[in-house]
C-alpha cells in the first residue's frame, strides 16, 4: 500500500471523530453576549463542519472512480487537520502544562488511538506532500490582484481565529514567564502563529488554505526550503500586504524570487 492510500485511510478515521466536539454554544441557547473566544470556537466548529463535508465528497468521489486516491475534495480536511494539529505542536513547545506526545492518564483507550492516529496522519502528510507536491511554473498564469487580496483576507482571519482560540492555554503559565509579561508573550506568541503558518503550508503544500479556493500556488526557484523562508521571513517587512497593489508580485514575492500561480 503506497503512502497516497495510508494517508487517505488516515484521514477518514481521524476527521469524523471531530463531530464528538460539535455543539451548540451556550450563548446561543442562553442568549447570552460572545466573548471572542466563544466566536473563535464557533468558527472553528464550523471549519469542522465544512472539513467533515468535504470528507463526505471526497469518499463519494473515490466509490465513483473505484479507486482509493486523494482526490481535490480531500485537500480542505487535510489542510485544516495539518494546521490544527501544528499550530498544538506550537503550544506545546512553550507550555510546561501541555505535551504533543505524551498524552494525560485519563484518556480512554479509543481516544488515545484516536491522537496516536492523528499525529502519524499529520507525518505521513509532511512526508507526502513535500515529495509529491510539484507546480510547473507559468509566468502567464499569475495570480490576479483581486484573488490574492481575498487569499490575504482569508489566511489572516483563519491565523486570528486560531490564536483566538488557543492564547488562554498560557494563562496557566509558559516558559521564560520569569522574564517577560503574558502580554509581550502573547504577541510574541501571535507572530510564531503568523510566520510558522505561512512557512509550514507553503514549503509542504505551497499553498495555504486561503489559496485553495482559487488553485493558486507558490512556484519558486531554486531550493524549496529556503525560498518559502525567503518568503515568510519578508513577509515581515513594513508595507508588505499592500506592496501588491501596484503589481501582481508583493515584496515577498520578489524578493524571494517566487511567484503565486493559478492553475487552470
Amino acid at each position: 500500500m503506497n503512502l497516497q492510500k495510508v494517508l487517505l485511510l488516515l484521514l477518514i478515521i481521524v476527521i469524523p471523530y471531530d463531530l464528538y466536539y460539535i455543539n451548540i454554544p451556550y450563548w446561543i441557547t442562553d442568549f447570552q453576549f460572545p466573548s471572542v473566544r466563544d466566536v473563535a470556537d464557533l468558527i472553528n466548529q464550523i471549519l469542522t463542519l465544512v472539513s467533515i463535508t468535504y470528507l463526505i465528497v471526497g469518499i463519494y468521489q473515490v466509490i465513483k472512480i473505484k479507486k482509493l486516491e486523494l482526490t481535490p475534495a480531500f485537500k480542505f480536511p487535510l489542510y485544516i487537520n495539518f494546521i490544527q494539529s501544528f499550530f498544538w505542536f506550537i503550544i506545546t513547545l512553550f507550555s510546561p502544562n501541555y505535551s504533543f506526545f505524551i498524552l494525560i492518564d485519563d484518556l480512554t483507550l479509543f481516544n488515545s488511538f484516536i491522537i496516536y492516529t492523528n499525529r502519524i496522519l499529520l507525518l505521513a502528510t509532511i512526508i507526502y506532500f513535500f515529495k509529491n507536491q510539484r507546480v510547473k511554473v507559468d509566468k502567464e498564469n499569475e495570480t490576479p490582484q483581486l484573488y490574492r487580496a481575498f487569499i490575504l483576507m482569508i489566511d489572516s482571519l483563519l491565523i486570528l481565529n486560531y490564536y483566538l482560540l488557543h492564547f488562554h492555554h498560557f494563562s496557566g503559565g509558559f516558559i521564560f514567564d520569569q522574564y517577560i509579561s503574558l502580554e509581550l508573550f502573547n504577541y510574541i506568541f501571535f507572530l510564531v502563529f503568523y510566520f510558522s503558518y505561512y512557512f509550514m503550508m507553503e514549503v509542504i503544500f505551497l499553498q495555504t488554505i486561503g489559496k485553495l479556493p482559487f488553485n493558486a500556488y507558490v512556484s519558486f526557484n531554486g531550493n524549496r526550503v529556503v525560498s518559502i523562508l525567503l518568503r515568510t521571513l519578508f513577509r515581515g517587512l513594513p508595507f508588505d500586504k499592500i506592496s501588491f497593489l501596484g503589481d501582481k508580485k508583493g515584496w515577498h514575492d520578489r524578493f524571494s524570487n517566487t511567484t503565486v500561480i493559478s492553475e487552470s
